[in-house]
């Protein structure tokens, strides 16, 4: 049996379904990635990632969200669970990374947290994704096979 992460979520204590699973790989303008800023700037990182679509809102009300960021080998890196609060709308412009500009009211900032949860994981690769609708994992049903 492949060793998966929801097995990780499961042996933490934590509901598979209340996780929400990110998988950030869009380019950034300036020609940077998600994994160059998650290296260098985690703070801007977790920035980045706090500012979701208005109207992807019940997609994220989970109270974790599991982050994983595509590497330039085409792998994908887990960067962190984190522990997310309720969304608050950003009544200005928002300015994002890969140079799209929502309009006043379009996005959400939730205050996220790192968790303690699944930390000596944080910077593992998988060796490939593989759809799994029934799991359970947020809306996106996928289950990472790793090679932790």
């Amino acid at each position: 049996m492949p060793f998966r992460f929801n097995m990780l979520l499961e042996d933490a204590g934590i509901d598979p379904t209340q996780v929400r699973l990110l998988r950030h790989q869009t380019p950034l303008s300036g020609g940077r990635t998600l994994l160059d800023i998650w290296h260098g700037d985690r703070a801007g990182f977790e920035d980045y990632q706090s500012i979701q679509k208005a109207a992807q809102r019940t997609s994220f009300a989970r109270p974790y969200w599991a982050a994983f960021v595509g590497t330039w080998e085409g792998r994908t890196m887990f960067a962190g669970l984190y522990e997310a609060g309720d969304a608050v709308n950003v009544p200005e412009a928002v300015h994002l990374a890969t140079g799209e500009v929502l309009p006043a009211g379009d996005a959400d900032r939730y205050q996220t947290r790192l968790s303690n949860h699944l930390r000596p994981y944080i910077g593992s690769t998988s060796t490939g994704v593989a759809d799994h609708s029934a799991s359970g994992l947020g809306t996106s049903g996928r289950s990472f096979r790793t090679s932790w």
